[in-house]
């Protein structure tokens, strides 16, 4: 295998080595037949004739099936692509194997696809959506496996124009997952999933990037198969228009520190927190080293117990965390919790437990929600804010436009009910803008309290949620702010 310049660029490879796709899709009737329906806003079923199929609601997206005929070909580039090294692609939008990019090798078969697209699928394309393309093209072969997916994102980036998937799967079912999920959009935001489209063999897959085509690889629920695509985007020039995004329910509860009885913490907080001086030394070490620490068995084991109990029952009221762009999980409708919830709640918000973590951080957080005067002005030396959240397969959070704080943050959470999560997912990740490698990952661990300083400018997110875990678990999570 050699490599040569990734100039996006056809020039070395002739027309003549080209593969080729299905000879009626080049029919002028055809492409003016899908041109005058691309143009309007009509759904196209498949067309028995021609192999074809156009949504036009939530965006405007086209299938082509059987697009190759010559079906050894497909098998010799196949093999091709299995045969190039694969990075694993793994961050809080995704997890998926991705090769360098196509226009970077000379093999056989992969030469006579690169020209497929560049000389005649992207004069196609042309034809068909009168959008002006450039000679910039990009290809990527992707494997998705067991527990693979790609999250709700719209594409746009740069000078993208048109995105499209070539799949190279045998055999597959939906109950494979791996479907290509299409989102309507509420106001500027994703809203549901309302069309699913199903990795089929030998189908090529485009859409136009615009501000609401928002779309996702749906994870893949199976191991005895992978999904191939060679995918990627036509470039031009036109500029799409950005959306203004709004997050919706972000609103979390500010903390007013709250008294509790000593007979009460000492009854649920574990002793060894308040007695152990040799631990508290030993973990205000461990801070100070790594701006981390976990509470392992922080709570007594009875009352642990029947929080849990408590908060898996159908009195709870639970409010989906949008949009999913940015976020999918639930929120607990204070109101509903039971005693035994909202004791921990109180608990959680109390000055003992901050003064507790104040030991163990050597940070002043026992001044949180009061004031103080000073030169004249009064001024909050700290904030913080809660929720309480409900995690299950599927749920995640992403890095976004408010991820990175200008301020520092304590961030403390409560793991509970999350005894069978360990391998699959539900770890909160933390990041720096300039690193691409994570700065921190804290995994759940049943009756924990993980606390973590994180100095401005960084961000953390909640890793996806694969399809293993079964049930629910759910955190108590505090972000307290650390005012100048």
């Amino acid at each position: 295998m050699s490599a040569k310049g990734c100039g996006n660029s056809e020039s070395d490879v002739s027309a003549e080595n080209c593969v080729e796709v299905r000879s009626d899709l080049l029919q002028n009737e055809v492409k003016d037949w899908l041109s005058s329906h691309w143009s309007g806003k009509s759904d196209l079923g498949p067309s028995e004739k021609w192999g074809i199929s156009l949504l036009s609601e939530p965006f405007k997206i086209c299938t082509l099936t059987n697009l190759i005929s010559d079906h050894a070909y497909l098998e010799k580039l196949k093999v091709e692509l299995l045969s190039l090294e694969f990075q694993m692609k793994n961050n809080d939008l995704y997890q998926y194997r991705q090769s360098e990019d196509l226009f970077g090798f000379d093999l056989p078969a992969i030469n006579s696809f690169r020209c497929l697209l560049n000389n005649t699928i992207r004069q196609w394309l042309e034809d068909v959506t009168n959008i002006q393309l450039r000679e910039k093209i990009s290809a990527n072969c992707s494997c998705y496996d067991d527990t693979d997916y790609l999250l709700c994102h719209d594409d746009q980036c740069e000078d993208r124009c048109i995105a499209y998937i070539f799949y190279l799967n045998r055999n597959w079912t939906a109950h494979d997952g791996g479907a290509l999920q299409l989102f309507n959009t509420m106001e500027t935001e994703p809203g549901n999933i309302v069309k699913s489209i199903l990795p089929q063999f030998n189908s090529f897959v485009f859409f136009e990037v615009s501000e609401i085509s928002f779309h996702q690889v749906q994870e893949v629920f199976t191991m005895d198969r992978t999904r191939i695509t060679v995918n990627g985007w036509f470039y031009g020039s036109r500029k799409i228009k950005r959306r203004e995004h709004k997050l919706g329910n972000n609103d979390s509860v500010t903390v007013p520190l709250l008294q509790v009885e000593d007979s009460f913490s000492s009854n649920v907080i574990n002793s060894v927190y308040y007695n152990g001086d040799e631990l508290l030394k030993t973990l205000n070490l461990h801070f100070e080293k790594t701006s981390s620490i976990m509470l392992e068995d922080f709570l007594c084991k009875e009352f642990y117990d029947s929080c849990c109990k408590a908060l898996s029952r159908s009195t709870v009221s639970w409010l989906r965390k949008r949009p999913v762009n940015y976020w999918l999980y639930d929120t607990a409708d204070e109101s509903t919790l039971s005693s035994e919830v909202q004791g921990l709640l109180t608990l959680m918000k109390s000055e003992k437990l901050f003064q507790l973590l104040s030991v163990l951080t050597c940070l002043d957080l026992t001044c949180i929600g009061k004031m103080k005067k000073s030169c004249e002005k009064t001024i909050k030396v700290s904030a913080c804010s809660y929720e309480i959240r409900r995690w299950k397969s599927g749920y995640y959070s992403l890095v976004n436009d408010t991820s990175f704080s200008k301020e520092s943050l304590l961030d403390v959470t409560l793991y509970l009910n999350c005894e069978n999560c360990s391998e699959c997912g539900g770890s909160t990740v933390y990041i720096s803008p300039e690193e691409d490698e994570e700065l921190l990952c804290a995994s759940p661990r049943p009756n924990s309290l993980s606390v973590t300083y994180r100095e401005s400018n960084t961000a953390c997110f909640v890793k996806y949620i694969n399809h293993n875990f079964r049930g629910d678990f759910y955190t108590i999570n505090f972000s307290c702010v650390e005012q100048a």
